[in-house]
């Protein structure tokens, strides 16, 4: 028998941060998604830009692959904590990215060290290892440092700036990267002057509102018109880089999971037709798609609210849609419906007069939206799909796996309708210059 799991949404909001590099500098801002929510994230932005507590170090055991840390050997480096459980699968998937960043950062200054549970600590250093790991490794024999930085879930990331202060506390998988790459690329002076900092914060938090993208001029983007570009062909998408899918999500998917070359993603089916508000310009443009039915709450709530925190964040190169599904309960779904399309619309028409709604909304009275997911294997409820520009699947599963944020950071970086709608606007607004 089919099941579908109704995961518990963990509480936690997405806090955001930015900062630039001085005048010194690249003219340089990034968005750091931090995460955490309540009284957690509350200490956790008390702790930042604060002294990190040097005296941590010392609780830490089983020091691998170099010498145990120390503030003689930190000072003047920025330091990537990621935390880790051997037993813990999800937890060891950003294991590559933390390598590439060592391997990438190490000669600039960046020091990565692994902090793995206390639990079952014998054995996992072998097990990085196969997995290909060579940056630093060490025993939180205690836990002292989990419980000092209020880590709440492996994988957590905290990075320490030149100028030993805990700069971002939980950062978002899908941001550790260009947090990285800003604060490697800061001197020890600019890492010091907090005043600056501050200041750099306070006006960009300010900026954050109306982020509409990475092309900052005098043009309101949000009132850029929608400017031709020449669509990619097949084998752009087919060269660019996908996020990597784990064998879970392949068995969701039904992929095979002993191929050995890139997975054949399926298409997402979508109505062309009756979208609420209005159908948005899709050109160039990834998606955010959740199917949702009125006999899952968690489908849907608090789902919206997200979606459209998602949307305001990412509208310029992203659009968010929720589909109305008849049910996803997969035997609900296989019996004979006695409702009518007419009746089911106005069933959808109906809930959203009671909703207010930044992103899009359509009905999808058949499933055909669902049927790139493997119906005998489990789900995540609520669930998401990321779609690149081109209507293909890239990335699908739970909104509170780590591996969601990250895999649309990705998708927008690397999905060739993106760059080239992203390079016409460019172009046009050079020339309104």
């Amino acid at each position: 028998m089919p099941v579908w799991t109704i995961s518990p949404v963990r509480g936690a909001s997405l806090v955001l941060a930015a900062w630039c590099l001085s005048a010194a500098g690249p003219a340089l801002a990034q968005l750091a998604v931090r995460e955490g929510a309540g009284e957690r994230r509350t200490a956790l932005d008390r702790m930042e830009l604060k002294p990190f507590p040097a005296e941590l170090w010392g609780k830490l055991e089983g020091w691998t692959n170099g010498e145990a840390l120390s503030p003689a050997r930190t000072s003047g480096n920025v330091v990537l904590i990621y935390t880790w459980s051997s037993w813990y699968p999800v937890s060891m998937q950003p294991l590559p990215l933390v390598q590439s960043l060592h391997a990438r950062y190490a000669d600039k200054g960046l020091i990565v060290v692994g902090v793995h549970h206390k639990d079952e600590w014998a054995g996992a250093a072998e097990a990085a290892a196969r997995r290909g790991a060579t940056f630093l490794l060490a025993h939180d024999a205690g836990n002292a440092l989990r419980e000092a930085l209020r880590v709440d879930q492996d994988p957590d990331f905290y990075l320490i700036d030149r100028a030993g202060r805990l700069r971002l506390a939980d950062v978002a998988t899908g941001s550790v990267e260009p947090a990285v790459r800003a604060l490697v690329e800061e001197t020890v002076e600019q890492a010091a002057d907090l005043p600056a900092i501050l200041e750099r914060r306070r006006q960009e938090q300010e900026e954050l509102a109306a982020r509409t993208g990475d092309i900052r001029t005098g043009i309101d983007l949000r009132e850029l018109p929608e400017v031709p570009f020449e669509a990619p062909k097949e084998e752009d998408y087919a060269a660019a880089a996908w996020p990597r899918l784990t064998d879970r999500e392949r068995e969701m998917l039904g992929l095979d999971r002993n191929s050995s070359g890139p997975p054949q993603m399926p298409r997402v089916t979508v109505p062309e037709e009756g979208w609420f508000p209005r159908k948005p310009p899709t050109a160039g443009r990834a998606m955010v798609i959740y199917p949702w039915a009125t006999d899952i709450r968690a489908s849907y709530d608090p789902m919206m609210d997200r979606m459209d925190r998602l949307q305001k964040e990412r509208g310029r190169d992203l659009v968010v849609l929720g589909v109305m599904v008849q049910s996803l309960d997969p035997n609900r779904r296989n019996e004979q419906t006695q409702e009518t399309p007419e009746e089911f619309v106005k069933r959808f028409t109906d809930f959203l007069k009671i909703r207010r709604m930044e992103h899009f909304q359509t009905a999808d009275p058949t499933g055909a939206t669902l049927s790139v997911i493997n119906q005998g294997r489990e789900v995540p409820v609520p669930l998401v799909l990321v779609v690149s520009s081109d209507g293909t699947l890239r990335w699908a599963g739970h909104p509170d796996a780590p591996a969601f944020r990250a895999a649309i950071d990705q998708i927008l970086r690397n999905d060739p309708g993106v760059r080239a709608r992203r390079q016409a606007e460019a172009e046009y607004i050079k020339g309104q210059r």
